[in-house]
């Protein structure tokens, strides 16, 4: 009976060690690499860059006289009582006035604030801003019925229209409706009256309005996928940024299926960039004329530091 316990107990240990590597077999083939998904809300990349704040400035005033903030030649000027809190109720008392400017493609890349409207249409931007209103508590405040207020902006063109930014899904933070209540006279400066919200992006932008469109395609090497990677588009010799959409589907990022098209024959450049296991990676390719349904394949992604994507990002 001795012997029979011990081969019995030395069957059981052989099995049980054989269970666990097998186990442990399993687990180390195990397929990292990161996938393509259908809903994927922000990107490696895109949370990196929503952790860093946009330019901008504060001043305080008070709510009974109203004031003025001013960056960069940008700036907004608020009537006198013009507060109210979230009730509806009046405000009065000192207010926190804060404007956040976009002027270039690395404030769009980084902000993730692009270029199209709400239409598909791509938008040439003068510069967009954002004002924002906090009580002495740092509470929200908003704009007394019928109150509104007016701004500065440094670019002028005749063909320049108000757009409000409209919080979008999928990778576009906001696509761009236009602002109908306001008005704009023009001069050396551009000067917008009429504005009726805050915390809301605003851009004087004019249509490229140029055709044909056609759709764009750029394919990644495996691994850099909608989960860590963005890729954007711009025009050469324009203010005019915008997102290629990753498209699960085609495992690719592309205009296919999407609202916005780009234009044949126009010169441009693709900027890719990644986040993967805390490093940075990117690859920039030029188009000296996008073709009707253009495929561009980035084939190498070269590893970077996060100091020198900026500067990447800043030049593009």
């Amino acid at each position: 009976m001795k012997n029979q316990f011990i081969y019995t107990f030395a069957i059981a240990t052989i099995l049980l060690f054989s269970c666990k590597d097998k186990t442990e077999d399993t687990n180390t083939s195990l397929d990292t690499t990161p996938q393509w998904e259908s809903n994927v809300t922000s990107s490696d990349i895109r949370k990196h860059f929503d952790l860093q704040a946009i330019t901008g400035t504060s001043t305080t005033i008070s709510s009974a006289t109203g004031g003025t903030v001013t960056i960069n030649g940008f700036s907004a000027t608020v009537p006198a009582d013009a507060f109210a809190n979230q009730d509806g109720s009046p405000y009065n008392g000192n207010v926190k006035l804060s404007i956040s400017i976009i002027t270039n493609s690395e404030g769009m890349l980084k902000s993730g604030i692009t270029n199209v409207n709400d239409s598909g249409d791509l938008l040439i931007s003068a510069g967009m801003f954002k004002l924002d209103a906090l009580n002495e508590t740092n509470n929200k405040l908003k704009l007394r019925p019928g109150i509104k207020f007016g701004s500065e902006i440094p670019g002028f063109d005749l063909n320049n229209k108000v757009f409000e930014g409209v919080a979008a899904a999928g990778n576009n933070k906001v696509v761009w409706e236009e602002w109908d209540s306001t008005n704009i006279k023009r001069g050396n400066n551009t000067f917008i009256f009429g504005l009726d919200k805050l915390f809301t992006w605003c851009n004087l932008d004019r249509y490229m309005n140029e055709k044909p469109l056609t759709d764009i395609t750029i394919t990644t090497p495996a691994g850099y996928t909608n989960k860590n990677t963005e890729c954007f588009i711009k025009y050469t010799g324009e203010n005019a940024t915008a997102y290629i959409p990753a498209n699960s589907t085609l495992k690719a990022f592309s205009t296919q299926g999407g609202f916005y098209k780009v234009v044949v024959g126009r010169a441009a450049k693709i900027l890719c960039f990644s986040k993967r296991d805390g490093k940075f990676y990117y690859e920039i390719k030029t188009i000296a004329a996008i073709a009707a349904n253009q495929t561009l394949a980035m084939t190498n992604l070269v590893e970077t530091t996060e100091a020198n994507l900026n500067i990447v990002i800043s030049s593009f």
